[in-house]
């Protein structure tokens, strides 16, 4: 079931993103989301728990360099850039010039925070299937990302909810699927917060969740694509 999940979404995202590449030149302002949907469907395959458990690139490297999880950073990092665009549509959509451009900045700094708690824990040095089971900066780097992740998801939700009701059938249907993927983005963060309370904080349905969410977010896109072609 998961992987037919996986297939599914990942093929409605590769859709949605060679659809919208043609709408590069004409509709500039899509470019945030396109990229959005290629970064979500890249971290949806680096955060794969087979990928999360295997060691090879561990193994394959001299002894004095360590890179256990390393795709475990990678794929956080990801989705914390994903989250960023999804930031800056927002900040677009409401004409919020100067936020885009601090997001930027932002965002950069967060990458850095998150590679210095990679490099400064256990990660390098101990495989395991989730960096949240780790103390110390192991445990920051999963608040850093899955908080970062939760704002973006629920700013889109909050903005989504004040604009539906006000927009014309064919915008609420291309942008529904994308609440949905908001919804369900800022719930899985937020339960993986509250679980790094817990003596045990891996929850095995957390990657059907996030693959579930960026095919709802593939969809929107490839609805949005087609709104966007009846735009002059």
């Amino acid at each position: 079931m998961t992987t037919a999940l996986l297939i599914a979404a990942l093929v409605v995202a590769a859709t949605a993103v060679g659809l919208r590449l043609s709408l590069w030149r004409s509709h500039p302002a899509s470019r945030a989301m396109t990229i959005t949907l290629a970064l979500l469907m890249l971290g949806a395959l680096l955060t794969h728990p087979t990928i999360i458990a295997s060691e090879w690139l561990d193994h394959a490297t001299p002894d004095e360099i360590h890179l256990a999880n390393f795709s475990n950073l990678i794929g956080d990092l990801v989705e914390v850039a994903a989250a960023g665009m999804l930031l800056i549509t927002v900040g677009r959509a409401w004409g919020r010039v100067r936020f885009v451009r601090r997001m930027v900045g932002v965002f950069a700094v967060i990458a850095v925070a998150m590679i210095v708690l990679y490099a400064y824990s256990d990660a390098p040095f101990e495989p395991t299937r989730y960096l949240g089971e780790l103390d110390g900066p192991a445990r920051v780097f999963v608040w850093v990302s899955a908080g970062t992740v939760l704002v973006a998801n629920a700013a889109v939700l909050a903005s989504l909810a004040y604009s539906l009701p006000v927009s014309d059938r064919s915008t609420r249907i291309a942008l529904l699927p994308m609440m949905i993927g908001a919804a369900i983005g800022a719930a899985l963060m937020l339960v993986q917060i509250v679980g790094l309370f817990h003596s045990d904080p891996y929850n095995s349905w957390a990657w059907p969740l996030a693959v579930a969410m960026v095919f709802a977010y593939a969809l929107s896109g490839v609805l949005g694509y087609f709104q966007l072609r009846r735009l002059p």
